[in-house]
């Protein structure tokens, strides 16, 4: 049996969602939402975290969004019960290293941590908040580079999925997406590696 089964109730609502969707609503040229926001999924077995603005943005804006972002996920208790987990870093150039250790955190505990900046005792160390089983999947567009790049593969030795969604999926709204994301985690398509950027690509040439 599947380890990923935990998934397949999501189907049944989901095949009449995205039938409906595609059916009657047009494709957006720019589904990522700039605004950061957590967010359950159509089929309420997971919860979809997109980093909208929250990623790029500076100075005293930046730290307000992204206080925000992680007090709305401090609170957010359907974490706990996801089958799994959907980082939208769409549309993000880097994120910054605090905010990206802070998720981790807040997803795989203080453990996730390659290093501890002080000893802290059992007790002082972050539970993990994913149930057992559960999965994270890492959604990235060709904005993702430098330190964007950085914090998924941070992501990923901790045991989240990046995925290369294809163009024609991107351009559909979010019920699509979410069924593209789970047939892949169903029969895995994952490369393991988030596409460059083709301005990354261009500079690390000789």
């Amino acid at each position: 049996m599947s380890a990923l089964f935990p998934f397949a109730h999501a189907w049944m609502w989901l095949g009449l969602a995205v039938s409906t969707s595609l059916a009657s609503q047009p494709a957006t040229s720019s589904p990522h939402n700039a605004a950061a926001e957590v967010r359950g999924t159509y089929g309420n077995h997971g919860l979809w975290l997109s980093l909208g603005d929250a990623a790029d943005a500076t100075g005293a804006r930046a730290a307000t969004q992204q206080d925000d972002l992680m007090t709305e996920l401090r609170s957010e208790r359907r974490l706990e019960k996801a089958d799994y987990v959907v980082l939208d870093v769409r549309g993000s150039h880097g994120i910054p290293a605090e905010l990206s250790r802070s998720l981790s955190v807040q997803l795989w505990g203080s453990r996730a941590l390659p290093a501890q900046p002080v000893a802290l005792t059992e007790s002082a160390l972050a539970p993990r908040r994913l149930k057992p089983g559960a999965h994270v999947f890492v959604i990235a567009d060709d904005h993702c580079a430098s330190t964007c790049k950085a914090a998924v593969e941070a992501w990923q030795r901790n045991g989240a999925v990046p995925l290369d969604v294809p163009q024609e999926v991107l351009t559909q709204d979010d019920v699509a997406l979410e069924a593209w994301v789970l047939a892949t985690a169903e029969a895995p398509r994952a490369t393991g590696s988030v596409a460059a950027s083709p301005a990354a690509t261009q500079s690390a040439r000789p």
